[in-house]
């Protein structure tokens, strides 16, 4: 089993000289010891010291000026067991090209070589290399380099000098190399030329414009740029002063930059300047450096630190699962896949095995358990997860003791279940789309725009925790309003109870009876003028008027004796409350509390209440008393004289009832104006709550616009916009259950609603005072209660309206849909998210324009893992790792590798949809081709 890990960013050195660099070779033994100690060998120092070389240092290219002997010895104590510490050494020849730059020297340029290439294969592909000097032609090996020195200076007599005079007059033309390494088919994808940029020994030191042409031509010629200066890295891939198109224009292609040490001496070895270190994401092959043609903007970074972003440290790191037999038709070879922290593509033909993998981890987590656990009957204990597409579901029948084991990032935990066991990991969380989920979510709107407000919320409470508790609280003060509300409903209904026009008409007839009844007894009492003594009507009038007086001092004292009871009732309650309360603080928070809170009492109080109560009770006793014995008295009146006191009291009783009607019609006509008060503060209210969901609809645009700046990239052609949706459906369904529909006007309730939606959007007045006009229209069983409730009940709702390329959700196929909620779903969190298949239903166009920037962008911050059949989500989103499912001999099996490795690239091309196609476009993305 292939157990590569894929494309990592590893060190790569491709400039680091040997003591076989004729020029400006600088090692050297420190002092007399350390010379005894190698044997004047200095070869012996500079494998150690490549040996003691950073173990971050994965890559070297060893360097010599027109030759391979440098190399050629490093590879000899390498088949020796020797430079263990590097997956890679390739072969860099550097030379020096003409025209000279302003600063007098020739450009540097440098062929690397594949390792494919053997020693013979490059000195024979030096040989084929040639320079005229004086009507001679001069190979590019040592004897020609030699015989080239003695010609260009005679008076050198020194064999080694000859060599190093030649060597530096040596010069090959740029377009010689890449028609070699192009028409030889043994060279051919095998060798690539990297050109300085410096500006002294640079192709950028060719300032004269009368040259630019020729400037650019080497730079179409080259494969890649020797360049550590930020400027150039960005330049070469079209983010400087020049677009992307100015730079395939002039330069052939966007290019890499690539940066080495230079090392001529033991101080340098791996330590370039400025701690400018190259990076290259991929293996550590020379396909690897190759990917650099197709990836300049994503596969090299010069920078001191390792450049890949830090990954959620539940990310998946491994998963191991052993041999296993399900049934005669199905079992597994021991599965062992360490994965890339990046993108994970799974692929394979059908039925080999692509959603196993991922089924096996989603059922590792509770919210995407994907066994229905069936019981000892055979019947499943859960309904709620039925999935056809279920690997896990498939086989839990047959293998439930199948056992699988996750390795996490942080290189601390691990978690492992059996298939069906009810035990799941907890500490970390991923995000499961299995096969159709996309298409699931994409087809119900509602639920669509509910998942769509969950991710933004999710992702503001991380980024912007002010606006988003600015939002919840303006959430409470709708829920707050809603109930103020219903409680000023309820208050109205009550008026409206106690105001309606059957009480006043009630009152008004009870007070015109009274009014009669006095008349008819002042009238009477007017016989009695003259027909009684003077002492006998004194009598009269002073015993009646005393009653009258004695019936009042007793009402008075029977409403002092019920407020005492009340009061005393109240307090022993708030007591009682109180008291629990600080009970509770006392006992809840002894460790906070310095000093316990006393309890409060209120018996002092409550016995003075008491003590008037029953002093009140004495004297109204003897009130009733003085009462009966004043009633006593005037029974014992006769005659005339008891039949005018009969009258006077009666007269009294009138006139009393007169003034309780007259304060009962008071009390409603007050009750009237509290009813108009309550119904214009209901208006403020439902205004209130309108003005609300406008403020909550202006705070969720500032959170969408902040979750829209924080995910960018990732969400492009993707548009938000809080709406404050009013379900007229609702609204209007209500209303036949409130209104009588053969006398309500048709125009009613498109008005009523287009006055509440006018409101909503430009503030126009909503106005429902004019409830009493209402009466008429509502059903017999219906009351103003019921129309108000109607009216202000909440309809509302904030959405969110999303639009991709300017069109709105709603508007949008099934498979644009798709991509929106895709994209939105990788937008979401740092934690893995796996997806088997997100392709289904999206055309391959659609693939091209709008998914794998997206796939490309969300990888840099989460684990990404799909199962899929679309070579471009694989090729063009440049996967880290492949994994390739295979079913041989009834057996699931899987290999792992990266898009550079030859065969995982033939897997590519052979399963996958449009998978050559796919390769080119890649390579031709950026002005490059085969």
């Amino acid at each position: 089993m292939h157990k590569s890990i894929g494309s990592t960013w590893k060190r790569w050195d491709l400039h680091v000289h040997t003591p076989e660099s004729v020029l400006n070779m600088q090692y050297k033994f420190e002092n007399t010891e350390e010379s005894t100690q190698y044997g004047e060998q200095i070869w012996g120092k500079y494998i150690d010291k490549l040996e003691s070389a950073d173990s971050s240092v994965s890559v070297v290219g060893i360097t010599d000026y027109c030759s391979i002997d440098g190399f050629e010895r490093v590879m000899e104590y390498k088949d020796k067991g020797r430079l263990k510490n590097f997956d890679l050494i390739l072969a860099n020849v550097e030379f020096r090209i003409v025209p000279i730059t302003d600063k007098n020297k020739a450009i540097n340029v440098h062929c690397i070589f594949s390792n494919e290439l053997t020693v013979q294969d490059i000195r024979r592909f030096l040989d084929e290399l040639k320079y005229d000097y004086n009507g001679s032609k001069y190979r590019c090996n040592k004897d020609d380099l030699s015989s080239l020195g003695k010609a260009f200076n005679p008076a050198l007599l020194n064999e080694s000098d000859c060599y190093k005079e030649g060597v530096n007059q040596f010069k090959v033309n740029v377009n010689d190399l890449k028609n070699l390494i192009e028409t030889e088919q043994r060279y051919k994808d095998k060798i690539f030329i990297v050109a300085s940029n410096s500006s002294s020994d640079g192709i950028s030191g060719l300032k004269d414009n009368s040259i630019a042409s020729t400037r650019q031509e080497l730079y179409r010629n080259v494969h890649f740029i020797f360049s550590g200066n930020n400027n150039d890295c960005k330049y070469f891939l079209g983010q400087g002063i020049d677009s992307k198109d100015e730079v395939i224009r002039k330069c052939g292609t966007l290019k890499a930059c690539l940066h080495g040490s230079d090392a001529h001496d033991f101080d340098k070895l791996f330590k370039p300047d400025l701690d400018r270190f190259c990076w290259i994401k991929g293996e550590p092959t020379f396909a690897g450096l190759r990917q650099l043609l197709f990836e300049p903007d994503t596969r090299v970074r010069i920078q001191k630190d390792e450049p890949d972003s830090k990954k959620n440290i539940f990310s998946l790191k491994r998963f191991k699962m052993n041999a296993v037999e399900i049934n005669q038709e199905l079992g597994f070879n021991d599965v062992n896949l360490q994965f890339n922290k990046n993108l994970v593509a799974v692929i394979g033909g059908k039925g080999s095995g692509k959603t196993a993998v991922l089924d096996l981890i989603a059922n590792c987590y509770s919210e995407y358990d994907r066994s229905r656990h069936y019981d000892l009957r055979g019947r499943a204990t859960n309904n709620n997860n039925e999935d056809q597409n279920s690997f896990v579901q498939r086989i839990e029948k047959d293998c439930s003791d199948l056992e699988v084991s996750i390795d996490f990032l942080d290189d601390q935990t691990s978690f492992t279940k059996k298939l069906t066991e009810n035990t799941f990991f907890s500490n970390g969380q991923v995000r499961y789309l299995p096969q159709g989920k996309i298409e699931e979510v994409a087809g119900n709107t509602k639920a669509m725009h509910k998942d769509i407000q969950n991710l933004i919320f999710t992702q503001l409470s991380k980024i912007d925790d002010y606006e988003y508790r600015s939002y919840i609280e303006m959430d409470n003060k709708i829920l707050q309003v809603n109930r103020e509300i219903a409680t000023l409903i309820a208050e109205i209904d009550i008026l409206i109870a106690e105001t309606s026009p059957e009480i006043i008409e009630g009152l008004n007839r009870q007070l015109e009876i009274k009014k009669g009844e006095l008349k008819d007894r002042v009238i009477k009492l007017l016989d009695f003028e003259g027909t009684l003594t003077r002492q006998e009507e004194e009598d009269t009038l002073k015993l009646t008027g005393k009653l009258k007086e004695l019936d009042k001092q007793f009402e008075i004292a029977k409403e002092f004796i019920s407020d005492c009871e009340n009061l005393a009732k109240e307090l022993d309650e708030i007591q009682v409350s109180i008291n629990a309360q600080i009970e509770r603080l006392n006992q809840q928070n002894s460790q906070l509390v310095i000093e316990e809170v006393s309890r409060v009492d209120f018996s002092n109080i409550l016995a003075a209440i008491n003590k008037n109560k029953v002093y009140a009770t004495i004297g109204k006793l003897d009130l009733e008393d003085q009462r009966k014995k004043h009633t006593e008295d005037i029974k014992s009146f006769t005659g005339r004289q008891s039949e005018q006191a009969v009258l006077l009291k009666e007269k009294g009783e009138l006139e009393k009832a007169k003034e309780e009607i007259i304060e009962k019609i008071s009390e409603i006509r007050k009750k009237q104006s509290e009813l108009d008060s309550k119904v214009v503060e209901l208006n403020t209210k439902y205004e209130e709550l309108l003005l609300n969901y406008k403020g909550q609809q202006n705070s969720y645009d500032r959170i969408i616009e902040a979750y829209k700046s924080s995910e960018k990239d990732i969400l492009q052609n993707i548009d938000f916009k809080a709406e404050v949706y009013f379900d007229r459906t609702q609204f209007e369904e209500l209303a036949d259950d409130i209104f009588d529909k053969r006398k309500l006007p048709s125009e009613f309730l498109d008005q009523t609603g287009s006055n509440i939606i006018g409101y909503l959007e430009n503030s126009t007045d909503i106005d429902i005072t004019s409830y009493k006009l209402i009466v008429k229209y509502l059903r017999k069983n219906k009351t103003i209660f019921d129309y108000f409730k109607w009216l202000t009940h909440d309809y509302f709702q904030l959405d969110t309206k999303v639009y991709f390329n300017d069109v709105e959700l709603s508007k949008l196929s099934v498979g644009q849909k798709g991509a929106v909620i895709l994209k939105l779903y990788l937008a979401d969190g740092d934690y893995p998210i796996i997806l088997d298949q997100p392709e289904d239903n999206l055309d391959n166009r659609f693939i091209s324009e709008e998914l794998l920037t997206t796939f490309r962008k969300a990888k840099e911050k989460r684990q990404i893992i799909i199962a899929t059949h679309n070579a471009n989500l694989v090729v063009n989103s440049d996967a880290e790792q492949i994994i390739v499912a295979d079913f041989i001999d009834n057996k699931i099996l899987y290999r792992a590798g990266s898009i550079e490795n030859f065969e995982i690239r033939k897997e590519v091309a052979s399963l996958l949809e449009g998978g050559e196609e796919a390769f080119k476009q890649r390579e031709s993305k950026y002005g490059f081709s085969k």
